[in-house]
């Protein structure tokens, strides 16, 4: 099964991904920056949920970080945000996401993007 890393710092959000994608991906979540870093170099996700605002470092750090690194730059990242993707999606995609979803999530969407960023379907 493919791993997907939900990077939110609210845990009712990652509750409701996890719940809502767990018959798809095997799904591994962090509410914390730092921690999501580490979980994405050790067990190397095929895609990225990303939250854009958390406390210490943002969603525009972590992302360009990951997007910079040998190890993972590969690894699609989907913004996911309750910010107006209006505002975020250019800049967001300039520091290496693959797409930028607005919160609430369209479930039936995200599954797509996701199956066409991991699968090329």
């Amino acid at each position: 099964m493919q791993k997907l890393l939900v990077i939110d710092d609210d845990e009712s959000v990652r509750k409701l991904l996890r719940f809502r994608l767990k018959n798809s991906y095997e799904i591994i979540e962090s509410g914390s920056p730092e921690e999501a870093l580490a979980l994405t170099l050790e067990r190397k996700p095929d895609a990225i949920l990303l939250d854009l605002m958390m406390p210490k470092y943002s969603g525009f750090e972590v992302c360009q970080t990951i997007s910079s690194l040998s190890f993972t730059q590969h690894i699609p990242i989907i913004i996911v945000s309750g910010e107006s993707s209006a505002s975020y999606k250019d800049f967001c995609e300039s520091l290496g996401a693959k797409d930028f979803m607005q919160k609430p999530v369209d479930f039936d969407l995200l599954e797509k993007k996701l199956s066409k960023l991991i699968d090329g379907s």
